[in-house]
């Protein structure tokens, strides 16, 4: 069902590339690269989200934010590696609001407003219990 379907948008399923498929009004495979259409989409899946959960495994001294995992869906990487423009930040920020998940997503405090600068850390993702992680999951898909 819904899996399948996704894993053929996304090219993960041999059937994908047999069948006629049409995505944003155009026949897949009529010039763009898989790249081009995952750039368009994003998602939350259990292998997302065990990546992530390796990734930010306190044991690997990689102290990821749940802002870092936010953000890294800007540019589809598990991990945040380039600074973000400031209509991004602003994207993200926006998502965060809208889904109600600003206490679990504060973004650095050189990135907060004077007024809440002294507003606690930011979450650790691997601090975040297994639904919050999946939140914050969605909120990198959305912001996409």
């Amino acid at each position: 069902g819904k899996s399948t379907l996704l894993r053929l948008i996304n090219g993960d399923n041999v059937q994908g590339y047999t069948n006629a498929v049409h995505l944003f009004g155009r026949r897949k495979g009529s010039g763009e690269s898989i790249w081009d259409i995952k750039r368009q989409l994003g998602e939350v899946s259990t292998e997302l989200h065990m990546r992530y959960a390796d990734y930010a495994d306190p044991r690997f001294h990689r102290n990821t934010t749940a802002w870092e995992v936010v953000c890294s869906g800007f540019f589809d990487t598990i991990g945040l590696y380039e600074e973000l423009s400031v209509p991004q930040i602003a994207t993200a920020m926006e998502w965060i609001q809208r889904l109600g998940i600003a206490d679990l997503v504060a973004p650095p405090v050189r990135l907060r407003a004077p007024d809440r600068r002294s507003a606690p850390p930011p979450a650790m993702f691997a601090a975040l219990s297994q639904g919050q992680q999946r939140l914050v999951l969605l909120c990198r898909a959305l912001v996409k």
